[in-house]
């Protein structure tokens, strides 16, 4: 499989229109039409790792197509451990998190814990 076709695999698959993917990675609408497209756009390796990370797919196969994609087929249960996320609202919130630098992350989780009433276990 063609770069370009893992490109939009990973984006729909986390639900994510060009135009949104782009704003993420700090880069044009574009630039991801290019990724996709026939042109012989390629991210430099941060840049395929960043959208690893933003769309949530391995970044082996995105960028090889070697391995899995981490992307769950429909069909497929997921394991009892796993907790699947249907929700758009949700999946963004989880996708936003997930890009955050490590002390943003902390101060994000505090905030929400406060907000809820919740208390941080070993805080």
């Amino acid at each position: 499989m063609q770069f370009a076709r893992r490109v939009r695999i990973a984006r729909l698959s986390a639900g994510m229109t060009q135009q949104a993917l782009a704003q993420r990675l700090c880069v044009s609408r574009t630039a991801i039409a290019n990724w996709e497209g026939t042109a012989r756009g390629r991210p430099a390796t941060d840049r395929i790792l960043r959208l690893a990370v933003v769309t949530g797919v391995s970044f082996e196969w995105l960028a090889t197509g070697r391995g899995s994609s981490g992307v769950m087929e429909p069909n497929v249960a997921p394991s009892t451990e796993a907790e699947v996320i249907q929700d758009p609202l949700e999946m963004r919130v989880l996708h936003a998190f997930r890009s955050l630098p490590q002390q943003e992350l902390l101060r994000a989780v505090h905030w929400m814990e406060r907000r809820c009433g919740l208390s941080h276990v070993g805080a």
